[in-house]
């Protein structure tokens, strides 16, 4: 399915996350949706529990259930690959980070936050993939332009990355405007996006506006269930709204201007034509008052068509509610 002109160019990004909840079932329920699906590029997070967060940190649990072993990441980055599916990994510690470099021939890496002034990953990241999604949230402009101006060699490379997670984000909260500035830097700039889920309108006014301002890489969290209370389930679409989300956008809309034959269909089955109104004798003028004109199961004489003619005389005797036909008269 080719994307509309508008759209042709912006690549979508299904952020798995922690929406499988821990579990290796719905984990692979995902990939498999998603590698059969019209998605760009599938995100999948990668951290080891303690290299990321200290007991006392409050999401620690949640952290603790969702945590994936790399074999089973491995084993989902089969399946995707095979497909020929793009593949960002996005790695929150350094362990996490070397097991990702192991593919940097295969998958592209995303840079969090949490790892933006960890130059062990950074720098080591710069030489080693094709692309690296950083992000950019919270960060000041100035620093934004400080940081692509330090890596311009890389500039190829890098794609900043602006969105952040309020669970869910208010639209209101959101800096877009920066996405519009810093796309005068670089060809490509993503944006990730938190919106509610309660308002699927809302989700795509907000990516639309994003796609306005210049982003041409979106990247969206899914989840098989929004209603189960999975972590991240307040801004993650379902696998039938995600699915929608692409139609939306990738489905393409063609502008033509040749009159299609469903138009013309529509345009007989909907005029009125001649119907005689009053029985009519052969050889007896056929006057406006003896016609009325009503939707028939087949094109006849239109009103404008019938007026052209001044003097129209019956071939035959003409009965009441017979529709008028060319063949009927001089």
């Amino acid at each position: 399915m080719r994307g509309h002109k508008l759209n042709k160019n912006v690549k979508f990004i299904a952020e798995i996350a922690s929406s499988h909840n821990g579990s290796d079932k719905n984990f692979l329920k995902l990939v498999n949706f998603l590698v059969n699906s019209e998605v760009d590029l599938i995100k999948i997070q990668v951290f080891k529990l303690n290299d990321l967060a200290h007991r006392t940190y409050k999401f620690y649990k949640t952290l603790k259930n969702i945590n994936l072993n790399f074999k089973l990441i491995e084993k989902s980055l089969k399946i995707i690959l095979k497909k020929k599916k793009k593949v960002i990994l996005e790695p929150f510690d350094e362990k996490s980070y070397f097991f990702c470099k192991k593919f940097r021939d295969k998958v592209y890496l995303k840079i969090s936050i949490s790892e933006i002034d960890n130059e062990t990953i950074f720098k080591d990241a710069l030489n080693n993939f094709k692309k690296i999604f950083v992000s950019i949230s919270g960060n000041k402009e100035k620093e934004i332009k400080k940081l692509l101006k330090t890596n311009s060699k890389y500039k190829k490379r890098i794609i900043p990355t602006y969105g952040f997670q309020s669970f869910p984000t208010n639209y209101k909260d959101l800096r877009l405007s920066i996405i519009k500035k810093i796309k005068k830097l670089t060809k490509n700039i993503c944006y990730a996006d938190h919106t509610t889920a309660d308002s699927f309108v809302l989700n795509l006014s907000t990516i639309s506006k994003s796609i306005e301002c210049g982003a041409n890489y979106i990247e969206k969290h899914i989840t098989l269930d929004r209603f189960k209370n999975y972590p991240d389930s307040d801004s993650s679409l379902d696998l039938d709204q995600f699915d929608d989300l692409l139609k939306f956008f990738k489905i393409n809309i063609p502008v033509k201007s040749k009159l299609s034959s469903a138009e013309k269909k529509y345009s007989i089955v909907m005029k009125k034509y001649a119907v005689i109104f009053n029985n009519i004798k052969k050889g007896s003028k056929i006057l406006l008052k003896d016609i009325k004109f009503l939707r028939t199961n087949f094109k006849g004489i239109e009103k404008n068509n019938l007026e052209k003619f001044k003097n129209i005389i019956a071939k035959k005797n003409l009965k009441k509610n017979e529709i008028l036909e060319k063949k009927f008269f001089y």
